[in-house]
């Protein structure tokens, strides 16, 4: 770990899969990610360039190439309550609108401090769930529907995923460290 972020990552095998620089501002904020992969030797794997609104939140991340090329753009928006409803992603030209709505219970990653990042890692909105838990995901690419269970802290204790008729049900379970 690097300044409480995950600097590099080991597969199964205890191989070094990739590495990543992190830049803060004064303020502390990632602004900038530089990612490296291991592939026998490092690599530069491009990097990410994040903005905030006044209030903290990522309202922006640029993602360039390993030779320096604008490849996508993520722009995010926030309601009053602080969770993020909507996400704008250019790659390519290539455009995609995304509304998500939440529900008023605990967030599944309330106590993640940096899920955005996994969220700007892996594009699962899933990650989103930071304050409260994502219900729906509409735009471009069709429509996604969450439910849950929650255990008696309003925290939830099973998520059903709903797409195109087709429906998958996790069981989640908490850890701490």
């Amino acid at each position: 770990y690097k300044d409480e972020v995950p600097a590099s990552f080991t597969s199964d095998y205890d191989k070094q899969v990739y590495a990543n620089d992190i830049w803060r501002d004064s303020d502390k904020k990632i602004v900038r990610i530089s990612k490296f992969q291991d592939k026998g030797t490092i690599t530069p794997g491009g990097e990410y360039q994040i903005d905030y609104n006044e209030q903290h939140q990522v309202v922006e991340v640029r993602h360039y190439s390993a030779k320096n090329i604008l490849i996508k753009i993520q722009q995010f928006s926030y309601d009053a309550s602080t969770d993020l409803i909507g996400i704008h992603k250019d790659e390519a030209g290539i455009k995609n609108q995304q509304v998500l709505s939440f529900d008023q219970k605990n967030g599944l990653f309330k106590n993640v401090p940096l899920a955005m990042l996994l969220l700007m890692e892996t594009d699962n909105e899933l990650f989103a769930s930071t304050n409260h838990n994502i219900l729906s995901i509409t735009g471009t690419t069709g429509a996604i529907h969450y439910s849950y269970e929650y255990q008696a802290d309003d925290f939830p204790k099973q998520l059903t995923l709903s797409k195109n008729g087709q429906a998958v049900t996790f069981k989640i379970s908490y850890k701490t460290f």
